[in-house]
C-alpha cells in the first residue's frame, strides 16, 4: 500500500505544486488592523491554526484550518513551499482570514523550549509533499507534531490519522484534540 500512495504522490507533485500556488484571494484579509487585539493572547509555544479564503488547497485539506504555525516568541515558524521558515505577526495579517490560537496546556515550560528549539533547527528543510514521517522535510502540521513530540519524547501526544498506511495530523486535529488543547481564541 505504501508503494501505491508513493507512486500516486510523485506523479501528482507537480500538480500540488501548481494547486498550491493559485489563488483566488481578495485583497484585503479580514484578521488586517487585529494585531493589538491578538498579539497579546499569544504565548510561545502555541498552535496558531489559520484559514485563507480563496485558496485552492482549501478543498483538499479536511476541516475549518488549512494551515499551522509555531510562535515561538521572535516569530512564528510554518511549513510551505518550498521550506519551513519564519516569519511575523503581520506575514498572518497578510495573508490569512481566520485564525485560531491552541495551547498546550500539558507542555511545561522546559518542554515548549525544547519544541521551539526542534522548530527553529528545521528552517531551511523543504516542504513535505510526500507527506511521510520523517525528519527531512516537512507539511505544516508534521512539523508542528513532530516539534511537540520532540519536546516530550516518552509521552504519546495524541494519535494520528492513518492515511493510505501513513500516520498525519492535520491542522484541525490540535483544535479537535479538546483533551490536549485549550483554544485560546477563534476568530
Amino acid at each position: 500500500m505504501n508503494w501505491l500512495r508513493r507512486i500516486v504522490l510523485k506523479t501528482l507533485y507537480p500538480i500540488l505544486r501548481l494547486i498550491g500556488k493559485i489563488r483566488f484571494a481578495p485583497k484585503k484579509r479580514r484578521l488586517w488592523g487585529q494585531e493589538m487585539y491578538l498579539m497579546p493572547l499569544i504565548n510561545k509555544g502555541d498552535i496558531i491554526l489559520v484559514k485563507a479564503r480563496g485558496e485552492l488547497t482549501n478543498s483538499l485539506i479536511g476541516g475549518k484550518y488549512k494551515h499551522t504555525l509555531i510562535f515561538c516568541g521572535d516569530g512564528y515558524i510554518e511549513a510551505v513551499d518550498p521550506c519551513v521558515r519564519k516569519v511575523t505577526f503581520k506575514h498572518i495579517l497578510d495573508h490569512y482570514d481566520e485564525i485560531c490560537i491552541c495551547r498546550a496546556e500539558f507542555l511545561v515550560k522546559s518542554e515548549i523550549e525544547r519544541m521551539i528549539a526542534f522548530a527553529e533547527k528545521q528552517v531551511g528543510k523543504p516542504y513535505d509533499y510526500m507527506f511521510e514521517p520523517n525528519m527531512k522535510a516537512f507539511y505544516c502540521s508534521e512539523l508542528a507534531t513532530a516539534a511537540i513530540v520532540h519536546a516530550m519524547p516518552y509521552s504519546n501526544t495524541w494519535s494520528q490519522r492513518d492515511i493510505f498506511g501513513v500516520k498525519i495530523t492535520m491542522p484541525d486535529d490540535f483544535r479537535q484534540a479538546t483533551d490536549k488543547f485549550r483554544v485560546v481564541i477563534e476568530r
